[in-house]
């Protein structure tokens, strides 16, 4: 009798919970699938602190044009726009003056009169409803994980498992339970910028280098006097310096990233231990105040994070691992990773079912050196 296929996911965020989604979607019920996970919960790291905002043809390729229209059809087929924030936006880019003068804050005008941009001294559409979008990260990824059927382990990889051209499956270190093996029909890596600590420098590996970038974030919450901030994300511009993007959701929050770049910080050895400068974050904060005054100043501060973005000078990771016939790898997406997810889970999940990715040339992004 042949063995019931197990598919074992490695990593928890985007890339991980898409390509289970998919697995499930297009395989159905006759095997089964395990993430396996350091912090032991769903987006614990970049995809669950990231914002959410995605253009269909600012990265100018087929992967991101397909996740973008795959992003529109599960809000659509699972209620989206409700379980995970899930919203078509204006996007402008806006110029902030630098001014001596009092702003105006929600204070000293009326619900009526306050427009959440009117600190702006020029305001240009460069997206619409039709190619920006926006979801919340982590309640995405939450609601694919639960989709596909997944059991989630809370361990730490440790090696993996080599029968001749294939692999069986990793040795992992449980939460508080010693070590243990993890046998499976297929292994798929997909933990961010981890991915190159674990499969090129543990485990010797020839895929590409995966370079990372700290990125800090706040989230805010705006007080219940301020009027509705309107489905619009800013990217800012503060006198003559790049301004933080401004993604405002559908729950009342806005979140705010950027601000001064990304920063190059060395990678801790697990992703639990990423934590926010707190220069960066509060320069954020002050930031708010100045580009949205009438509706951010006063605002609770709910939470302030960091996350390390991976990326790679060829671009995104997605196919085999050489010389195995039945490991794979799904990162480097950078800073287009949750608008990149669905479709690189896709084309992973087609890879692994059927020896082929049917939705996506995947050729000029072989993880291999």
């Amino acid at each position: 009798m042949e063995k019931q296929k197990h598919i074992l996911i490695l990593g928890g965020g985007i890339s991980g919970v898409c390509t289970a989604y998919y697995l499930r979607q297009l395989g159905g019920p006759t095997f089964s699938i395990t993430i396996v996970d350091s912090e032991g919960t769903i987006a614990a790291c970049a995809s669950g602190k990231a914002g959410g905002f995605f253009a269909r043809d600012w990265p100018q390729s087929e992967l991101s044009r397909n996740s973008f229209e795959l992003h529109k059809d599960l809000a659509t087929k699972y209620n989206g726009h409700t379980r995970w924030l899930y919203r078509e936006v204006s996007t402008y880019s806006v110029h902030i003056p630098l001014s001596k003068q009092q702003p105006k804050t929600a204070s000293t005008v009326s619900k009526e009169e306050q427009d959440w941009t009117a600190a702006a001294k020029s305001k240009e559409l460069i997206g619409s409803p039709h190619n920006t979008a926006q979801v919340h990260p982590r309640l995405f990824c939450e609601a694919l994980f639960e989709l596909s059927g997944a059991r989630l382990v809370h361990a730490r990889v440790i090696d993996l498992l080599r029968e001749g051209d294939n692999v069986s499956g990793v040795s992992v270190e449980l939460e508080g339970n010693g070590c243990e093996n993890i046998t499976a029909s297929e292994v798929v890596i997909a933990l961010g910028p981890w991915s190159e600590t674990i499969a090129r420098e543990k485990w010797g590996l020839g895929i590409r280098r995966v370079d990372s970038q700290c990125g800090h974030s706040i989230v805010l919450k705006p007080d219940e006097s301020v009027a509705p901030i309107p489905a619009e994300c800013l990217f800012t511009e503060v006198g003559k310096m790049e301004g933080p993007e401004v993604y405002p959701r559908s729950d009342g929050t806005v979140y705010m990233c950027g601000g001064g770049g990304m920063y190059t910080e060395p990678l801790p050895a697990l992703p639990g231990q990423v934590k926010p400068l707190e220069n960066i974050t509060n320069h954020l904060v002050d930031l708010s105040k100045k580009i949205c005054p009438s509706t951010l100043d006063g605002a609770e501060v709910l939470a302030k994070q960091a996350c390390f973005l991976p990326s790679s000078y060829g671009g995104p990771m997605i196919g085999r691992v050489a010389p195995y016939d039945n490991l794979y790898i799904g990162t480097a997406n950078s800073v287009w990773g949750i608008m990149n997810g669905p479709s690189t889970g896709l084309a992973l999940a087609e890879l692994i079912l059927y020896g082929e990715s049917k939705s996506l040339d995947i050729s000029e992004f072989n993880p291999m050196e």
